[in-house]
Order: C-alpha cells, then sequence, then structure tokens
C-alpha cells in the first residue's frame, strides 16, 4: 500500500494544488521496521485530512478537520484494512470528501 499512496501522490498532487489544495507525502525511514508507512496530508483553506498506510494494508484516516469557519464536524479517526485496489480508491475518497463543493 505504500508503493500504491506515492504512485497516487505522484498522479495526482499536481491537480489536487491547482484546486488551491495543499499536499504533502512522507514516508517512514527505510530503517528496516517491520511496517514501512507513507502519509499523505492534504490541507485546504477550512478543512484537512490525513492518509496513512502501511504495507500491511493498514491504513488510518484522519479528519475531516474544519476550523470554526466551518464549523460541525469533529476530528475522526478511522482505521480500516485495505486489501484491493478498491479499497484503496474508496479511502482516497473518503478523505478528499472533505474538499467537495
Amino acid at each position: 500500500m505504500v508503493a500504491q499512496l506515492v504512485s497516487w501522490y505522484e498522479q495526482n498532487h499536481a491537480a489536487l494544488q491547482a484546486r488551491g489544495l495543499a499536499v504533502s507525502l512522507d514516508q517512514s525511514p527505510a530503517d528496516g521496521r517491520d511496517k514501512p508507512s507513507a502519509w499523505v496530508r492534504v490541507l485546504g483553506v477550512d478543512a484537512e485530512a490525513e492518509m496513512i498506510v502501511w504495507d500491511s494494508g493498514e491504513c488510518e484516516l484522519w479528519g475531516p478537520v474544519r476550523t470554526p469557519s466551518m464549523p460541525g464536524t469533529d476530528p475522526q479517526a478511522e482505521h480500516l484494512q485495505l486489501d484491493t485496489d478498491a479499497e484503496f480508491a474508496a479511502a482516497i475518497d473518503r478523505m478528499l470528501s472533505i474538499f467537495e463543493a
């Protein structure tokens, strides 16, 4: 899943930035850990979201996190197990749904 998230970021960060979103990707160091991870963070004017994936298929979705100008949704964490491309795509869509108008 780490490679999938890196690939998704490489293919989509420019389009997200063109929509006015700040997008970043980070990865755990290549130091022999049992479960390498990567995470993408998306920041908008009034919201932010983050998705962390591990090579095991585990996933944490953080958000939606809204600012005072967009109240009504408290930050939430959701733990998922991603075993298929469809589950990965659904998690990405869920993360980005906070930024839909």
